[in-house]
């Protein structure tokens, strides 16, 4: 199922659509339109509306992985997923929960993630094992390329400057303390205004650097982080978008 159908029907109607890839949903929107069978006016309201339904999928599912998981058993038979299909969406709801710690997390991620397994011919445990290693590895050895693949710009009411905001998941904290310095002298290449935060699994904490001493004190009173050498360090573990929320609603 992709989304509870009862509590947004016009908004399971679009996203059916939307994940069919079969038209844009913005420069087709009048046959986007019909295909979801809604009216111009309803169709709008779900586009404006998208980010808050959005939220609620997320908290429903946890990692939109396992959303997809889902869709591809109502779409097709499970049998027909390869190896490496499975593969692809098991390390994406590890990603996407932190290893099964982040708040969004449900019991469907954790289905999903048995029945993947069993697909990819492992277990969620050795696959765990592995991915995080091969994570880890591929970080280290390009740790520019590593920083650029996953960020994001933030505007924060009340702030003039755009913050570009890394997120970096490994599994121990060890694998990239010594490269501080070098994490600094890449983003400051790239915009004079940025936070990274690197997710340590095993140690279930973020350890972050900002650009300024502005930022890091933004940061270590937004969540309630510790210093440690030039890092600031969280009590637990936190997604993203999760930070993002809290900057949102700090000056909502």
């Amino acid at each position: 199922m992709i989304v509870n159908k009862d509590w947004k029907p016009n908004f399971y109607k679009y996203e059916k659509v939307r994940r069919s890839g079969r038209y844009n949903m913005i420069m087709e929107a009048d046959k986007a339109i019909k295909a979801c069978g809604v009216s111009s006016r309803e169709y709008r309201d779900i586009i404006l509306s998208y980010s808050t339904y959005k939220r609620y999928t997320e908290a429903e599912y946890g990692a939109v992985a396992t959303s997809i998981f889902e869709w591809w058993g109502e779409c097709w038979d499970y049998a027909e997923m390869s190896p490496q299909t499975a593969k692809l969406l098991l390390a994406a709801i590890l990603d996407n929960t932190l290893n099964f710690n982040a708040e969004i997390t449900t019991r469907r991620d954790h289905h999903a993630a048995e029945k993947l397994a069993q697909i990819a011919g492992t277990t969620v445990e050795e696959f765990v094992n592995w991915y995080f290693s091969e994570v880890s590895k591929t970080i280290n050895a390009d740790l520019q390329n590593s920083l650029l693949l996953d960020h994001k710009t933030v505007s924060i009411p009340g702030q003039k400057e755009h913050l570009t905001f890394t997120q970096i998941t490994i599994w121990d904290a060890e694998d990239i303390f010594t490269h501080g310095a070098q994490i600094t002298e890449i983003m400051d290449s790239i915009t004079p205004d940025w936070v990274v935060s690197i997710i340590a699994l095993h140690e279930r904490k973020n350890y972050m650097l900002a650009s300024s001493t502005k930022w890091k004190q933004y940061f270590m009173n937004l969540l309630k982080a510790n210093k440690f050498n030039h890092w600031l360090v969280t009590d637990h573990m936190l997604l993203r978008k999760e930070i993002i929320k809290r900057m949102l609603d700090s000056n909502s």
